[in-house]
């Protein structure tokens, strides 16, 4: 396996091996129900739904068309751009992106932004299989989203082989 998709294939391991992230993702807020992270709530991981719930709410591409047909959240994880170190042709820094869209009816308790912070905290300053070095925050930034969605990109950097 190449040191990118090595890379992107243990962030994606990290991601879906977080119940937080995962509740955060699969249960959505309303009135009379309690926090994602509520015990009145089934763990997700070790449940016997929990490979359709990855398969729904955490994706190895930079898009889908099913969005606009489902009300949820849902990240991507991709590889963007290598960023070459000091001219050297050997060694990059190289750019992770992980999308985070949100149904607006998940917004009720900020969601988006929990999320992100989950993320966040999962890769930032972590050592991830693959690549060279801790990974780096990098950048992140709202963009356009399919309708009834908010959406914010995270970019990362992380050492790696050319």
């Amino acid at each position: 396996m190449s040191n990118v998709r090595t890379i992107n294939a243990n962030i994606y391991l990290k991601l879906i091996n977080d119940e937080e992230l995962m509740r955060l993702l699969h249960y959505p807020p309303s009135p009379p129900n309690p926090s994602p992270l509520s015990n009145q709530y089934e763990d997700i991981i070790g449940s016997e739904n929990y490979w359709d719930i990855v398969d729904k709410h955490v994706l190895l591409s930079s898009k889908a068309d099913d969005l606009e047909d489902n009300s949820l959240c849902r990240i991507y994880i991709y590889s963007g751009k290598p960023k070459r170190i000091f001219g050297n042709n050997t060694a990059v820094r190289r750019e992770i992106v992980i999308d985070v869209l949100c149904h607006q009816s998940y917004e009720r308790d900020q969601r988006l932004e929990w999320i992100i912070d989950r993320i966040n905290k999962n890769l930032v300053r972590r050592n991830i299989e693959g690549g060279l070095g801790k990974m780096e925050a990098y950048n992140g930034y709202d963009f356009k989203a399919p309708k009834g969605y908010i959406a914010y990109r995270l970019i990362y950097l992380i050492g790696d082989s050319a």
